[in-house]
């Protein structure tokens, strides 16, 4: 299994793998998304949680399945919002924080509708 650089860290795969093959963990400031492919039932469900289609699953063989490896790394920090962690970016918003509409947004579009 691979992480593609399209992963935005948003937990979704470590959160819902049924066997907890592959976890993410945060230490020092940095991420490390781990994959133990022998716990792996090949059910795709990390593949399907993941909102930005990251997660690359090979068929390969594993010589030493119950061995924990590193497929992805990278610096992260608190998102400004929830506090969740995050890739480190200019604005330090997580995927989720960062989809969501602003409060001037959405007073805006209450506005909108109301008048017009």
């Amino acid at each position: 299994m691979k992480m593609s650089t399209d992963c935005v860290n948003c937990g979704m795969c470590d959160r819902y793998c049924p066997t907890q093959a592959l976890q993410i963990s945060v230490e020092d400031k940095e991420c490390t998304h781990s994959f133990v492919s022998g716990r792996c039932l090949d059910c795709r469900v990390c593949m399907l949680a993941c909102p930005t289609q990251s997660i690359i699953r090979e068929r390969e063989i594993d010589e030493e399945p119950f061995t924990e490896k590193d497929i992805y790394k990278a610096p992260v920090a608190k998102c400004k919002r929830c506090e969740a962690y995050t890739f480190v970016s200019e604005k330090n918003l997580c995927y989720w924080c960062e989809k969501e509409p602003t409060q001037e947004d959405l007073l805006s579009d209450i506005r909108q509708k109301l008048f017009g």
